[in-house]
């Protein structure tokens, strides 16, 4: 991939994205792609050199669990590049729904669909990918709370079903039951908070349990994370914890969009 092949992009999310990392790296003295695996290897994250690489110069916008770690190795802003990375990624997205509908239309050399066409696809009639709401997540993620990863929790909340296919190749499904699916959705989505949230997603919603225990036995669990009371923990950090596990499934969904 030739180096800074980024700033070829024109001007947008994708290349903003790009620019923001570069600028990252730059700041924190261009550490070599094979020195930040090593060192990402050392703390059990597994990225490539060239992956590494691969992300720096661009231009594919690459999955977000492998940006996280490389900018929480880079002491960057996690919430601002998750930011930029759904900007960037749904911009990816309506490219690539423009060129599916250029390669569509009739003649020769990609003509623009216009009214003249009349088998040409309207741009409104474009398939859109389908994606879990991230308030529709974190109310089910609270009504799951409470219960725990029960088989009836699996079933009854939607979004929370849909993310599972969406995330967890159907071949790893076959043999899970729903809760199992769930609980591995679950798992896959707290790995991507700090490690502190991380701990308390784990014990609040039980996650590498299967051993049934009351809500508020884990909430109990969940606070001492942190240190706090349980009521502290319920008003202070659980909203939060709550919320941003649900920004992660929903970065999840759309990582599982992007070639």
């Amino acid at each position: 991939m030739p180096r800074d092949a980024w700033m070829d992009l024109p001007a947008g999310p994708t290349r903003e994205f790009f620019a923001a990392l570069n600028d990252l790296w730059w700041n924190r003295g261009t550490p070599s792609g094979r020195r930040i695996s090593t060192d990402l290897k050392r703390r059990e994250t597994y990225i490539s050199q060239g992956t590494v690489q691969n992300m720096i110069n661009g231009p594919r916008l690459p999955k977000w669990e492998n940006v996280a770690a490389v900018v929480r190795y880079l002491n960057g802003n996690h919430d601002s590049f998750l930011t930029a990375w759904r900007a960037a990624a749904q911009d990816s997205s309506l490219m690539r729904r423009k060129t599916r509908l250029t390669e569509t239309a009739p003649g020769m050399g990609g003509a623009s669909l216009t009214p003249a066409s009349p088998t040409a696809i309207p741009a409104q009639a474009a398939p859109t990918a389908r994606f879990p709401d991230k308030s529709s997540l974190l109310e089910e993620l609270r009504a799951v709370r409470r219960p725990g990863l029960s088989s009836e929790a699996a079933e009854s909340h939607p979004g929370l079903a849909l993310a599972v296919e969406m995330v967890i190749p159907q071949r790893e499904r076959e043999g899970m039951t729903r809760a199992a699916a769930l609980r591995e959705l679950l798992q896959r989505a707290a790995v991507q908070l700090d490690p502190l949230q991380h701990r308390a997603a784990d014990a609040l919603l039980g996650l590498t349990t299967t051993s049934g225990t009351y809500a508020s036995d884990r909430r109990n669990r969940a606070a001492s994370v942190y240190g706090v009371s349980a009521e502290r923990f319920r008003k202070s950090y659980e909203p939060k914890i709550m919320s941003d596990l649900a920004e992660s499934i929903s970065v999840l969904c759309i990582s599982s969009r992007q070639p």
